[in-house]
């Protein structure tokens, strides 16, 4: 077995055991990080309906910083702008606690900045 499947293979059965425990609903949403090469994003999902109440991510941003390279928010800074956004559209719905869905990754780094940031924005996880 080559080293990339056996990480995938690691990393899939680590979503499937983070996803299996996991359920939103409209009171108590799930929290969904997914983040690729170059993007990250974050949706607040209703489970029971099948809804995404409210959802940001850095994709409009770097597209449009793309011509001004220095003002491109990266790491920490950028979890914490995420945490702030999601928990503003989230204050608008009324929702004061939801549950962390983290997927095939690990908490550290830009997964628990963003967790300890929306936590001090007011919302229980």
């Amino acid at each position: 077995m080559t080293q990339q499947k056996a990480y995938n293979e690691k990393k899939e059965r680590r979503a499937r055991r983070v996803h299996a425990r996991i359920v939103g609903t409209a009171q108590r949403p799930r929290i969904s990080i997914f983040r690729s090469n170059a993007h990250v994003f974050v949706q607040l999902i209703d489970d029971g309906d099948g809804k995404t109440l409210a959802s940001v991510s850095d994709y409009g941003a770097k597209k449009a910083g793309a011509k001004a390279s220095a003002a491109r928010v990266t790491g920490g800074a950028l979890a914490q702008k995420l945490a702030t956004e999601l928990a503003a559209q989230a204050k608008k719905s009324a929702i004061v606690s939801a549950v962390l869905d983290r997927g095939a990754l690990r908490y550290h780094g830009f997964v628990k900045t963003f967790t300890e940031a929306i936590r001090k924005e007011g919302i229980r996880i």
